[in-house]
């Protein structure tokens, strides 16, 4: 049957008996909104069911051939009993100025559900908003046009508010650079209310080891608790952490279409999944899977393919060795400056796999290679390798490859990539790293167990010239005595360390600050800038502490590393760090 759309002045597909109580779709405009309305074309629902093929085409689009950058967005309501939707778009596949093929984007939306391949009886939200890059196909081109196709039987969709624009069509990050960088890299993001940018369908969840709500803690939390509470929330996609089975990825998928839902029975969003999952006793800390970033590169490579063999030139580990993990886009272990201090995995067993040298969460296998394309975790290494060097201490550097190629990780991969390195014995974990956002919970757990187990973390306080008292920058403000939080300086004409303007800072949650701008390492031919490379320096100290023992007894280290710079401060520093602490660029710390 070949039938067309309709104007549904009130936003809904109620004509038919399976709508329901359903609100309408919830776009920014409100009001009405394009409707295929296949319920409401056999309202008795009389079988067989009748099979639709019904387009909806936009008129030219001529407004394209003056932008450079080119997005697609809209919202939909889309409820599938055996049905599919289709975008395509009339774009330049010649690269020649003119439209001239149809083009499917399904599987290529930035966000939003990709309605080609729900599964049976399943609906999205009502609020679902979709964006596309099409900038290859639409760019400096004329005569784009768009549409869309309902294909099979029941039931509905609706769409609103579809724009064709230059200009980035999601909402605001905290920095607002932060959102560019991600879009240029196509991923795709929803924001907290502090401009926290997050995976939209994806929840990080850390259990309780008891139901709190039993008396004397004696009734652990076990798989079919789990399972429970999982299955009341229709989390039937899930991924557990294997050095940590607390920790789990939730990722939200679209939800079972009720026949005749009432009004509280429709589609329970991430954020009602998220307030609900927070208040069983089962659950210890849940959050969204915020993005962080290194430092974005959008000159991707390819995934690191899995090692079958220990790589040359990594030797056994030695009983005195200080062991400091790197949680970033991974180390070069090849570099002959740095193969003789990689970490060696005694076991290699950890996930299931060989991880001889450490683990990569980004490409979820056991090369934790860096292959990104400005070697972030590999210059972070060295600046750790070429203060340690100055010592006669052994140490040892553990890759954990958390980050992309482009710099870009999530909330479980470094918290995942956190427990794997305390159950490896690291002694000092460095993060080069960080995001701005609302308060949250579950990295924060990672840090407390690590100080449980007396490990020193080191965290680059954010490279944005921005005072961090109000809009926190994580991990780097979490409030753990374990957590040290590194700003970076630079060297004036004389050689003093001065404030760099790159940095961020606080007197109240930053602890130390150390050269960061200008950074000379060993193998690299030009300096490097960035708290990315102060925190490290800092971590090298650290290790030295650990190593020689060089703290007084019952002191812990993260404190001698206050002390260290408590006895160097600047006054001209006290509105940047607290207590104007430097750790300064000489062996007195060491």
């Amino acid at each position: 049957t070949t039938t067309t759309w309709i104007w549904s002045a009130d936003g809904t597909a109620s004509s038919g008996q399976y709508w329901g109580e359903r609100t309408a779709i919830q776009s920014t405009s409100g009001g009405g909104a394009a409707l295929f309305d296949a319920d409401g074309q056999n309202p008795n629902g009389q079988l067989p069911f009748p099979q639709h093929n019904a387009t909806l085409t936009s008129p030219n689009i001529r407004a394209t051939i003056r932008m450079d950058r080119v997005f697609l967005s809209y919202y939909q309501y889309f409820r599938s009993f055996n049905a599919t939707g289709r975008v395509e778009l009339y774009g330049d596949t010649n690269a020649d100025g003119q439209a001239d093929t149809w083009v499917d984007l399904s599987g290529q939306a930035l966000l939003g559900r990709d309605v080609s391949a729900m599964p049976q009886n399943t609906e999205t939200a009502n609020a679902d908003f979709v964006v596309f890059d099409i900038t290859a196909l639409a760019a400096g081109v004329r005569n784009v046009r768009l549409r869309f196709t309902y294909s099979g039987d029941y039931y509905f969709w609706l769409i609103d508010d579809v724009v064709v624009s230059s200009q980035n069509p999601f909402p605001a990050t905290y920095p607002p650079s932060l959102g560019e960088e991600l879009l240029a890299g196509g991923y795709g993001y929803a924001v907290d209310s502090l401009g926290g940018a997050y995976k939209p369908d994806e929840l990080v969840i850390y259990w309780n080891l008891v139901d709190t709500t039993v008396a004397g803690n004696v009734d652990p939390v076990d798989e079919t608790d789990k399972q429970l509470i999982r299955d009341q929330y229709g989390i039937d996609s899930f991924l557990v952490c294997p050095c940590d089975p607390r920790l789990e990825l939730w990722v939200i998928e679209p939800a079972p279409g009720s026949p005749n839902p009432t009004a509280d029975e429709n589609f329970i969003d991430i954020f009602g999944i998220k307030e609900g999952a927070k208040t069983e006793s089962e659950t210890m800390g849940i959050d969204n899977n915020y993005f962080n970033s290194s430092n974005i590169d959008t000159r991707a490579t390819g995934p690191n393919p899995a090692l079958t063999d220990l790589p040359p030139g990594i030797t056994d580990n030695s009983p005195e060795d200080v062991l400091i993990a790197i949680l970033d886009t991974g180390i070069d272990y090849t570099e002959p400056d740095l193969v003789k201090n990689i970490w060696k995995n005694p076991d290699g067993s950890d996930f299931g796999a060989n991880d001889y040298i450490g683990w990569n969460l980004a490409d979820w296998n056991n090369n934790p290679m860096d292959n990104s394309p400005n070697i972030h975790g590999s210059s972070v290494a060295r600046v750790v390798h070429h203060t340690m060097v100055k010592t006669n201490c052994e140490f040892k550097l553990m890759p954990i490859k958390t980050h992309d190629p482009s710099g870009v990780s999530s909330l479980f991969n470094v918290t995942c990539g956190t427990y794997y390195a305390i159950k490896e014995g690291a002694q000092i974990i460095n993060y080069s790293w960080g995001w701005s956002g609302a308060p949250n919970e579950v990295l924060l757990i990672a840090v407390q167990t690590a100080l449980e187990n007396n490990v020193t973390i080191t965290a680059a306080a954010g490279n944005d010239g921005l005072k961090i008292d109000s809009v926190l920058v994580y991990p780097a403000c979490y409030p753990v005595e374990n957590m040290v939080a590194v700003a970076a300086l630079k060297r004036d004409a004389t050689g003093k360390l001065i404030a760099s303007s790159i940095s961020n800072y606080s007197p109240e949650y930053i602890d130390l600050a150390a050269l960061g701008e200008g950074v000379d390492v060993l193998g690299l031919c030009e300096s490097i800038t960035g708290t990315s490379f102060s925190a490290p320096y800092v971590a090298a100290i650290a290790a030295f502490a650990y190593a020689e023992g060089t703290t007084p007894p019952g002191k812990p280290v993260w404190d001698h590393l206050r002390s260290c710079g408590g006895l160097h401060q600047d006054p001209l520093l006290d509105t940047l760090v607290t207590g104007g602490r430097v750790l300064p660029l000489d062996e007195t710390c060491l």
